[in-house]
């Protein structure tokens, strides 16, 4: 009995080499696509993370905005922060003063300082430094006394122009900007 043995040719063989190699280079093609999309997936989702952070800390800030104070350009977004509020018993609008009356502010809020602004209703009016309007100059508060009455005293004269119909008024910070250069995102 003569046995037969089958094998490959050269052809054969040289054949299944070039399929070989196409298919891997095909299937290496395909993972490097999928890795490189993987990876641009993940910077696109950590740089829309940074921006939801941003996003969420200039909102945060802007709900303590002093009414009125907001304004914006293509580049900035600019407002004057609330640092506490109170209501006053009495307020300077006929003539100038250095000084007047309040209810007690919160506890929280009893240690703050900063410019009182009493009724603002106009952007312009809180940014015009040459005719401070309903912003004086930097207020300080007594402690209450045995009436429960808190003495807000100004740096310097002021008259402000209206008394507001809830008698409010509004311990104020130095003013924010939110700009954006090029892809970044200041606080100023």
């Amino acid at each position: 009995l003569l046995m037969h043995c089958r094998g490959f040719t050269l052809i054969e063989m040289v054949t299944v080499i070039i399929i070989v190699a196409l298919i891997t280079a095909g299937g290496t093609q395909f993972i490097s696509y999928a890795a490189e999309s993987y990876l641009v997936s993940n910077l696109r989702s950590a740089a829309a993370g940074k921006g939801e952070i941003a996003a969420e800390k200039m909102a945060r800030e802007l709900r303590n905005a002093l009414p009125y104070s907001a304004r914006s350009n293509i580049q900035c977004v600019e407002f004057i922060p609330v640092v506490a509020g109170s209501t006053y018993i009495n307020v300077p609008t006929t003539s100038a003063a250095t000084s007047f009356l309040s209810v007690p502010m919160s506890a929280s809020q009893s240690s703050a300082s900063g410019r009182a602004v009493v009724y603002p209703i106009n952007t312009a009016e809180l940014y015009d430094l040459d005719n401070p309007g309903p912003i004086s100059d930097t207020a300080t508060l007594s402690a209450p006394d045995g009436n429960n009455v808190v003495t807000v005293t100004l740096d310097s004269a002021h008259q402000f122009i209206a008394t507001s119909p809830t008698q409010r008024y509004f311990l104020v910070d130095a003013p924010v900007s939110f700009c954006r250069d090029g892809n970044v995102l200041y606080r100023y």
